[in-house]
Order: structure tokens, then sequence, then C-alpha cells
């Protein structure tokens, strides 16, 4: 399958688990090249379920919630020569400030945010996976995590 010259944009705005700009399952000999894939909830490119045989090249990915490219499941892929711009940003950020939370009953309200601005439940997850290890880190080496702002009042 040749997958080539297309714009794949504001997919999944309903926010379906496992959605995303453009999905491939089962694909051999899968090329995808020169796609421009934007603004999507989830991610921008996604093979899944056992593919083999996959290239990626000269993509373009932006905006995306979750990651520009998700190659899972499958065998062999090329990527190569793509370029992802503003991924994964919003995962980043939710673990980051899920790692710093001094109450664990913070953390649904800051879920909660992340999802209504437009992140996925399978980001929120990623960002939970991420937060959760910082706050395990911290918990061995009782290590308080401040703010900025915290720590320059102390």
């Amino acid at each position: 399958m040749n997958v080539q010259g297309n714009e794949f944009a504001f997919n999944n705005w309903a926010n379906f688990l496992n959605g995303g700009g453009s999905k491939f399952e089962y694909a051999t000999n899968l090329i995808v090249r020169n796609n421009y894939s934007h603004d999507n909830y989830g991610p921008g490119f996604h093979t899944d379920a056992d593919s083999l045989n996959v290239l990626y090249e000269y993509n373009h990915t932006k905006n995306n919630v979750n990651a520009g490219l998700q190659h899972e499941i499958s065998w062999d892929a090329i990527i190569r020569y793509n370029l992802f711009e503003d991924e994964t940003a919003a995962i980043g950020r939710l673990g980051e400030a899920i790692g710093r939370v001094e109450l664990y009953a913070d953390i649904p309200a800051l879920m909660a945010k992340a999802l209504v601005d437009g992140l996925s439940l399978e980001g929120g997850g990623e960002a939970l996976s991420i937060g959760a290890a910082g706050l395990f880190l911290r918990s061995l080496t009782g290590t308080r995590h401040l703010a900025p702002e915290q720590a320059a009042a102390q």
C-alpha cells in the first residue's frame, strides 16, 4: 500500500481511544511518504497489529495530541527523514505537574483540565506514567519538588 501526498487534519474530534490522524493495521509493504498530519486528537500516523515492512519517510507532523508517529505491536519499520513538531508537549507538561504534587488528591483536577484542553485518554495515561515515576523517585529520596515561586519564598 502506498500513501503519498495527503493531509490528515482535525481527525478524531470525538477523542476515541486509539484514534488519530491515520491508522494502519495488518499492513504489509506499507509506504507512507510526503504526507502532512496535523491537529489530530491522537498520533499523526499509527501502525498497529502485525504490520510488516513499513516505511515512513519525508512526512511532517505538527500539533498532534500524543506522538507524531506511533509504531506498535508490529514488525520492522524504517522511520527516516520525517519532521515532528510540537508533539507530546501536553503530555510532558502534565507529567511534570503530576510529579510536583504534594497531595495525590490534586491529580484528578490536573487530569480533568488536561482532558478538557484536548489531551486524549491515551495521552493522559502516558502523563500519569511520567508523573508517577517522578513521585516514586521523590518517595525514595525524600526530596520535595518545589515550584519556582515556592523555592524563592524559602
